[in-house]
C-alpha cells in the first residue's frame, strides 16, 4: 500500500459533499498517484451506474425503488505491512444542519459487555442515499464583456483551475453596491452573452444566432402527458424570467434571497414520473429524488446560478467522444429511446444551446421537448402584447362613447400587438402598455400619466393596477395606485426605469371574494394548456396578496362552492381556447403545449358600474404552479382508482431553517383529516410545497390550510396563512 494512503482516504472521503474539503486542501502540494487513482475509480464507478439504468430495465426499476439503508458502524480488519493486523470499530455520524456530510470515527475494539455507543437524537439526522456524482474541471475563459445588467465580483478565479468543493465567500454588485452572496445553495456564477456565444461556437460550430434558427429545426415543442414516453427532466430555473435578476433585488432591499435554482430544480423532480431522469443539484434535490421513482442525474458543479450554465461548461470541460457521466447517461438515453422528451420550464437561450448539443451528440435528427416555441415563449409571454400603448390608444379616429366600455375595450384591443397578428379579440381589462426602451425618466413620467389619464377619461376609473410585463412573481405589482396624483405616478415611474422592465397600467380589480374557514379566496381562476391542449377543469389560486401561493383544482360542476357560477368559469374557458387557437391557426403551429392564464372576475367600478367582468390579467406561458396539483390529483386519481369526485389543492409553504423533505413528511403524516396528504418538496429556510387530496374541492382546499397552520404552530414552517406571527427574516415570494 502506498504511504500516501491516510491522505488519500481522508482526500475521497471529503470529497463528496459540495461543502466539504478537497484534495487539494489536505495535500498543499498538489493531489498524489493514490489520490488520482481514487478519483478515476470514482469516474468510472460514476459511468457504471450511469449506464446500467439505461441498459437494464431491472436495474433501472430497482434503483428507482431506494430500497437502502445507511450503514452507520461496524468492524474493519486493517491488515498493514509495518502494523500488523488491526480490528477497528467504526461509526458514522451525521453533522445536522450540512449538506450531507459525516463525521467517521474509529477505535480499537470495545470490551464485549460494553455498550455501543448511540448517535444522538441531534445526530440521527436522515441521509440521502448515495449517488455517483463528478466535479468537472471549468472551462477556460470564452470571452469578455458583462454578464448582465448584474455584474459579479469573483474573489476566486474559478476557471482557472480544478473545482475543489470549497464554496469560497462571494459577493455580486448591484448599481455599484457590493453584496454579500448568501443564503443560496448556487454560487453567482453566470456565462456572459459572449461566453455563451464562444460555447456555441465551440460545441455546435456556429454563433448563437445561427444556434436559435437551428434549434427551430432540430428541437419540436411536444406536449405528451406525463409517464406517456419517457423524459428527462430538467428543473433549472430560466434567464427569460430573470430569476438572477430577482434574487440580487431581494439582497440589495436586505431581504432574504428566494434561491430559485434550489427549489426549481427540486420542485420539478415531482413532474417525472417513474424511471424519468431528473438532473438536478444540492441536498434538496437529492431528497426529493429520494422521495421519488426518478432515476437521479446530479450535477456537482454548484458555482453556476443558472443549472443550463453548470451543463454546458461541464460540456466544454471534456472531449467530445468522453462526455462527463451526467452528460453520457443523457445522451445514452436519447440515442436508445430516441421518443424521449424533456421536460423544462422555459425554452431561454442557454437551454435551447445544450439541447442542441445533446441532441446531436445522440445523433437524433429532431428532439422532443415540453416546452413551448420559441415565438411563444419570448414572443407573446409578455402582458404587453394585450395592451395598447397610450399613443396608439390615442389614434382611435371617432368620437369615445362613455357608456359602451365594452365596446371601447375592443376597439383599443384592435391596436394591441397581439391582435395585429392573429386577429383576434381575447377578454382583458381596460389598460394601457409602458415601454421603457430608450426612456428617460421624464418619458417614462409621460407615459405613465397618459396611461392614467385614459383610464380616468374613458372609463371613469379611479383606482389603477401597476404591473411588470415579465414578473416572475408579484412582489413588484404595485395596486390600488391613485390614478389622480401625480406625485405617485411619478414614483411608478422611477420603479421601472430602475427594475429596467416594460410596466402595465390596468384598471384595478375589486375581486369578488369567498371565505372559507381561516381564509378568504379572491376569485381569480386560472385555466391551462397542459400535454399540448386545453386542460381540464381549471385552479382557483390561493394568494398572498398579489403573490401566488396555491392552487385549488376545480371544474364546471365545482366551481360555485367557491362563488363562481358556472358561466363565468365557461367564459374564462373560452378565453383560454381562443389564445390557444390563435398560437395554431392561419395554417401554422407556434408550439403552445403548457401555460396558464389568471383571470379576474371583479369589479371595476366607473363605467363599467357593479356588474362584474370576467377579464385575462396576468399570462404564464411557460411551466407553472398549477402543473403541480395536476400532477397531485393524478396521483390522488390513481391511488383512489377513479377519475370522478377526487380533488387536490397545494399550498405554498415557508419551512424552517431545520426542516427539509423528511422532516416535512413526517410531519404532513402525522395529520388527522380525512384527506390523503403529501409532502411535496423542501428547501430549508426557504420554500416548500404540500398537498391534500379530497372528494371536494372545498374540503380540500380547507384541509391544505389546517395542515400547514398546524405545521407551523409545530414550529417546522416560519409562517402560514391562519397564523399572523411570522418567525424568521423576510417573506419570500414565489412564482406561479
Amino acid at each position: 500500500m502506498p504511504d500516501d494512503w491516510q491522505p488519500a482516504c481522508l482526500c475521497a472521503a471529503a470529497s463528496s459533499p459540495p461543502t466539504s474539503t478537497g484534495c487539494n486542501d489536505v495535500l498543499p502540494h498538489g493531489p498524489s498517484p493514490t489520490i488520482r487513482l481514487v478519483h478515476a475509480l470514482a469516474r468510472q464507478l460514476s459511468a457504471v451506474v450511469g449506464e446500467l439504468p439505461v441498459c437494464s430495465e431491472e436495474f433501472r426499476r430497482l434503483w428507482a425503488r431506494h430500497h437502502m439503508a445507511l450503514r452507520i458502524g461496524g468492524q474493519t480488519l486493517l491488515d498493514h505491512a509495518r502494523a500488523g493486523e488491526t480490528e477497528l470499530d467504526h461509526e458514522k455520524l451525521a453533522i445536522a444542519g450540512t449538506d450531507g456530510q459525516v463525521r467517521g470515527d474509529s477505535s480499537p475494539p470495545r470490551a464485549a459487555a460494553r455498550p455501543r455507543r448511540r448517535t444522538s437524537p441531534e445526530v440521527t439526522r436522515w441521509q440521502p442515499p448515495i449517488r455517483a456524482t463528478i466535479r468537472p474541471s471549468p472551462l477556460a475563459p470564452l470571452g469578455s464583456g458583462a454578464a448582465g445588467p448584474t455584474d459579479c465580483v469573483r474573489p476566486v478565479p474559478f476557471r482557472s483551475g480544478a473545482w475543489s468543493g470549497v464554496m469560497a465567500a462571494q459577493t455580486v454588485v448591484h448599481k455599484g453596491r457590493t453584496l454579500a452572496w448568501e443564503g443560496f445553495c448556487t454560487g453567482p456564477e453566470l456565462l456572459s452573452h459572449a461566453e455563451l456565444d464562444g460555447l456555441s461556437r465551440r460545441l455546435l460550430g456556429i454563433g448563437l444566432a445561427a444556434a436559435e434558427v437551428a434549434a427551430e429545426k432540430e428541437l419540436r415543442p411536444s406536449g405528451v402527458p406525463r409517464g406517456a414516453v419517457p423524459a428527462i427532466v430538467l428543473g433549472t430555473a430560466s434567464t427569460l424570467k430573470g430569476c438572477f435578476e430577482a434574487d440580487v433585488a431581494k439582497l440589495a432591499r436586505g431581504a432574504s434571497p428566494d434561491d430559485f435554482p434550489a427549489y426549481s430544480e427540486a420542485r420539478s423532480v415531482y413532474l417525472a414520473a417513474p424511471g424519468d431522469l431528473v438532473v438536478g443539484r444540492g441536498e434538496a434535490w437529492r431528497q426529493a429524488v429520494a422521495a421519488s421513482e426518478a432515476v437521479p442525474v446530479e450535477v456537482d458543479e454548484p458555482r453556476y446560478y443558472y443549472l443550463t450554465h453548470a451543463l454546458l461548461t461541464l460540456a466544454a470541460s471534456e472531449p467530445s467522444d468522453r462526455p462527463a457521466p451526467p452528460l453520457a447517461l443523457l445522451i445514452r438515453q436519447l440515442r436508445d429511446v430516441p421518443a424521449t422528451v424533456v421536460r423544462l420550464f422555459a425554452m431561454d437561450a442557454e437551454a435551447r444551446l445544450l439541447l442542441l448539443w445533446l441532441k446531436r451528440a445522440a445523433g437524433l435528427d429532431v428532439l422532443g421537448v415540453d416546452a413551448n416555441g420559441p415565438e411563444v415563449a419570448e414572443g407573446w409571454n409578455r402582458k404587453t402584447t394585450l395592451y395598447p400603448t397610450p399613443e396608439a390608444a390615442r389614434t382611435l379616429g371617432g368620437p369615445v362613447s362613455p357608456g359602451e366600455p365594452g365596446a371601447l375595450l375592443d376597439a383599443e384591443f384592435a391596436l394591441t400587438p397581439f391582435h395585429a397578428e392573429f386577429g383576434v379579440v381575447l377578454p382583458r381589462l381596460p389598460g394601457y402598455s409602458i415601454s421603457r426602451a430608450g426612456a428617460d425618466e421624464t418619458s417614462m413620467s409621460r407615459q405613465v400619466r397618459e396611461a392614467a389619464g385614459l383610464l380616468v377619461e374613458r372609463y371613469g376609473l379611479e383606482l389603477g393596477c401597476f404591473k411588470p410585463a415579465e414578473a416572475l412573481t408579484g412582489d413588484r405589482i404595485r395596486t390600488a395606485v391613485p390614478l389622480a396624483d401625480a406625485d405617485t405616478l411619478d414614483a411608478l415611474a422611477r420603479q421601472a426605469m430602475e427594475s429596467e422592465e416594460d410596466y402595465v397600467l390596468e384598471a384595478h380589480t375589486h375581486y369578488l371574494r369567498h371565505r372559507v374557514p381561516g381564509y378568504e379566496f379572491i376569485l381569480a381562476p386560472s385555466v391551462h394548456v397542459a400535454a399540448g391542449g386545453l386542460a381540464e377543469g381549471g385552479t382557483v389560486q390561493i394568494t398572498r396578496g398579489s403573490v401566488w401561493e396555491g392552487s385549488v383544482y376545480v371544474d364546471e360542476g365545482t366551481c360555485a362552492r367557491f362563488g363562481i357560477t358556472p358561466e363565468q368559469f365557461r367564459t374564462a374557458r373560452e378565453g383560454m381556447a381562443g389564445l390557444y387557437e390563435a398560437f395554431r391557426g392561419a395554417g401554422r403551429d407556434l408550439g403552445f403545449v403548457k401555460g396558464g392564464v389568471d383571470f379576474a372576475i371583479a369589479r371595476l367600478g366607473g363605467r363599467f358600474g357593479s356588474t362584474p367582468v370576467v377579464a385575462m390579467q396576468d399570462l404564464n406561458l411557460s411551466s407553472n404552479g398549477a402543473e403541480y396539483v395536476r400532477a397531485l390529483l393524478a396521483e390522488a386519481r390513481e391511488r383512489a382508482g377513479r377519475r370522478d369526485g377526487v380533488y387536490a389543492s397545494t399550498k405554498v409553504v415557508r419551512p424552517a431553517a431545520d426542516t427539509d423533505l423528511k422532516r416535512l413528511e413526517d410531519g404532513v403524516q402525522r395529520r388527522s383529516s380525512l384527506g390523503w396528504a403529501r409532502a411535496i418538496t423542501a428547501v430549508p429556510g426557504r420554500w416548500g410545497l404540500i398537498g391534500v387530496a379530497s372528494s371536494c374541492p372545498r374540503e380540500a382546499a380547507v384541509e391544505v390550510l389546517e395542515l400547514e397552520e398546524r405545521l407551523h404552530r409545530e414550529g417546522m414552517l416560519r409562517t402560514s396563512l391562519r397564523d399572523e406571527s411570522v418567525l424568521g427574516e423576510g417573506e419570500p415570494v414565489f412564482p406561479g
